[in-house]
């Protein structure tokens, strides 16, 4: 340590002030790579929250087209409000499954890329079909091809899975580390799944009035399971309670009464006999 008294103070000075530098450096460097990370994610939760939005306003479009296009198992053609709703809703599905593909294409996220396949050919499996079935609409029943009605409900099922597994990718990619996002995000997944419940029953209703048949034994049962798991409160089932013992049981006399004998046994014991 001799050399320290060689060095002059000014030196000494500029060591310290050049090692605080770096070290100042050093943690502004950092706070701006994390903070630029930061304005990352925030970005790509933005796009991410908008592509969610564009496939929940994709689906329901397409449910209610779906809906329209039960009118193939009526007897008659489709009327011209039929006609109007399903071009309507189609055209509004196709806006925003084109926003929805913009979107997505400016994120790499694996979990979403992974679903494009499926949702792409699911999408051209029904617009391939979508000819056929307005033909079919402008016909009576016994012109139909009897084979297009459950080939449509399939490709709209299918169609529905994919935009579903692909919204759910979505959501799941969305970083959560916002509490109030996080509580936004459930809200909303469990507003949809009550639509869908809701859907699904009013879809069974609308296929049996246009068949003008009523429904089967295991249609009425599948039914009531779909209302009593969209009726049924989300979360873990209450745990059970313990069986209350002989002593917790009864009226509150007859619960005192053995705790009054042991205070007494404790304080007053009976006196030692003189035999």
């Amino acid at each position: 340590m001799r050399w320290l008294g060689r060095v002059s103070i000014k030196t000494l000075l500029c060591l310290l002030i050049g090692a605080l530098a770096l070290m100042l450096l050093t943690y502004t460097t950092t706070a701006l790579i994390n903070a630029r990370e930061q304005a990352g994610q925030a970005d790509r939760a933005v796009t991410l929250a908008h592509a969610s939005r564009r496939l929940l306003k994709t689906i329901l479009p397409v449910r209610i087209e779906r809906g329209s296009t039960l009118a193939l198992g009526s007897q008659e053609p489709a009327g011209p409000d039929t006609l109007s709703a399903i071009a309507k809703n189609r055209q509004a599905m196709a806006e925003s499954f084109y926003r929805v593909q913009v979107l997505l294409r400016e994120q790499d996220v694996p979990e979403v890329t992974a679903t494009a396949a499926r949702l792409n050919a699911a999408h051209d499996a029904l617009t391939a079909l979508r000819p056929r079935i307005d033909a079919a609409l402008r016909l009576p029943k016994a012109q139909r091809d009897a084979t297009l009605l459950p080939a449509t409900l399939a490709a709209f099922q299918e169609f529905l899975d994919a935009l579903t597994a692909t919204a759910d990718a979505v959501d799941g990619a969305i970083t959560r580390s916002d509490a109030v996002l996080q509580r936004y995000l459930a809200l909303k997944r469990a507003a949809w799944a009550t639509r869908v419940a809701i859907g699904n029953v009013a879809l069974r209703v609308q296929a049996s009035l246009a068949a003008g048949a009523s429904w089967t034994l295991p249609e009425t049962v599948a039914a009531a399971e779909r209302s009593v798991r969209s009726r049924r409160p989300p979360g873990p089932a209450p745990p059970k309670q313990r069986p209350m013992s002989p002593t917790r049981s009864g009226p509150p006399s007859a619960r005192r009464a053995p705790r009054i004998s042991r205070v007494r046994r404790r304080r007053f014991p009976k006196p030692c006999s003189m035999h």
